[in-house]
């Protein structure tokens, strides 16, 4: 509306990259006017801009269901219908993470009395991989999963049996019979928990990738997924979807990131 006045050349909102650390790349405004007489009144008019967006912060929220990790998982327990897609959001490797963290892993290992049948799709853990890829099928070991970069990949010990292998592919516009990598199919002794442990970073987005590895989604309650968000295929698919917004290198929780920095005072990092 404001760019229909012909003193305004145009009106511009940038809504910024809010997870980037940076003096530079916050919201801004910017009010072009139409000859340089108007510019006092463009500033006017950006003035008026910038408070109906502030004015609106309140209003700003994820789209979809979001959660605290702890909150998250309890949901997905609590909820009757399968499948459940949970999004490690954290750990999102469609946005550059490693897809190696354990965290969720290690929360639902803590879950006393399990009855929920859990796939983990993917864990990256390259030597762990190579050592399971060298087994055949049914095969029975100890595997140590968890790169132990940071707190977030702490290793875990599990007693595990080999179920399946087979190729990462690609998904939406990459190419679906491409191989992107590869990944193993394992148990866990005494849990209803199966972990495809994988060579590289490949997110989990479309029915075709889990039958490259032999998985049947259908055969589990919840899944957990390396994304920030939920895809399509998986938002067809899933009765519930939870981005739980856990910790890791693509964290979600905008305000728990420890700016160093940004501009300050900035909403919603600072009570302004």
């Amino acid at each position: 509306e404001l760019e229909q006045d012909p003193r305004i050349l145009s009106c511009s909102w940038h809504v910024g990259y809010i997870r980037h650390d940076s003096d530079v790349a916050g919201c801004g405004i910017v009010v072009v006017p139409a000859t340089e007489k108007d510019s006092a009144y463009a500033e006017t008019v950006a003035d008026q801009l910038a408070a109906y967006v502030w004015d609106r912060r309140h209003e700003f929220h994820y789209t979809g269901l979001t959660a605290k990790p702890e909150k998250a998982l309890e949901m997905a327990l609590a909820f009757e219908g399968k499948p459940v897609f949970i999004t490690d959001s954290g750990d999102n490797v469609t946005s550059g993470a490693t897809g190696w963290n354990t965290f969720i892993l290690r929360q639902v290992l803590a879950v006393p009395q399990l009855t929920k049948r859990f796939l983990f799709s993917n864990i990256c853990d390259p030597n762990t991989w190579q050592l399971l890829d060298s087994l055949p099928s049914g095969t029975e070991t100890q595997i140590t999963l968890g790169v132990g970069a940071d707190a977030n990949s702490a290793p875990v010990t599990l007693d595990v049996i080999v179920r399946s292998k087979g190729s990462l592919r690609g998904y939406l516009m990459h190419d679906h019979d491409a191989h992107y990598g590869d990944a193993v199919v394992v148990s866990v002794k005494g849990l209803p928990i199966e972990i495809s442990v994988a060579s590289t970073r490949q997110t989990m987005c479309e029915k075709h990738q889990f039958d490259a590895l032999g998985i049947d989604w259908d055969d589990y309650d919840v899944i957990v997924v390396k994304q920030g968000y939920i895809f399509p295929d998986l938002k067809a698919k899933g009765q519930l979807c939870i981005m739980s917004l856990t910790g890791g290198a693509t964290p979600q929780d905008t305000a728990s990131i420890p700016f160093k920095r940004i501009q300050r005072p900035m909403f919603p990092i600072d009570e302004i």
